[in-house]
């Protein structure tokens, strides 16, 4: 009540009238800098970062006004069942956000079928030597390698 009858009281007559030319409303010159001025072509905001598409929820050949609604409830039980999972986890919390919103794991460029065959003809000794190659030093290596013993006794302290 005290504020709708102060809103209908007169505006008060004050003689207070706002200073026009004090000094701290003038604006200073720039003040010339001896080095060069630092520019980017980066953004000021970052752009956005690309989020995992939700499947429409939508039937569009049910004609009835609740079209979809069933799969839409459905979604938000999986969302909530995996939210509930997470408990007071919060690493797993950030790691389901992360899942939403990323869409990550990318599938692999590179099978590890691929990399075992590139790896195998890099680390074995090829079929056919090179003039090159030392054989002497091979010969002398594989003596060294059957001379190690075939297993180690741990004898570190438990």
């Amino acid at each position: 009540r005290a504020a709708k009858s102060g809103a209908w009281l007169p505006p008060l007559q004050t003689d207070y009238t706002p200073l026009e030319n004090s000094p701290w409303r003038q604006e200073q010159a720039a003040i010339p800098l001896s080095i060069p001025k630092v520019s980017t072509a980066l953004p000021e905001v970052a752009p956005p970062r690309p989020r995992a598409h939700v499947e429409d929820v939508c039937d569009d050949d049910e004609p009835d006004s609740h079209r979809g609604r069933e799969k839409a409830r459905q979604l938000e039980l999986e969302l909530r069942d995996s939210l509930m999972a997470c408990g007071s986890d919060a690493g797993a919390f950030w790691r389901l956000v992360r899942s939403w919103t990323d869409p990550r794991p990318r599938p692999l460029e590179v099978t590890i079928e691929q990399l075992t065959e590139t790896f195998k003809a890099r680390m074995n000794l090829p079929e056919v030597t090179p003039a090159s190659f030392n054989n002497e030093q091979l010969e002398l290596q594989k003596e060294l390698a059957e001379s190690w013993p075939k297993s180690n006794v741990d004898t570190s302290p438990r």
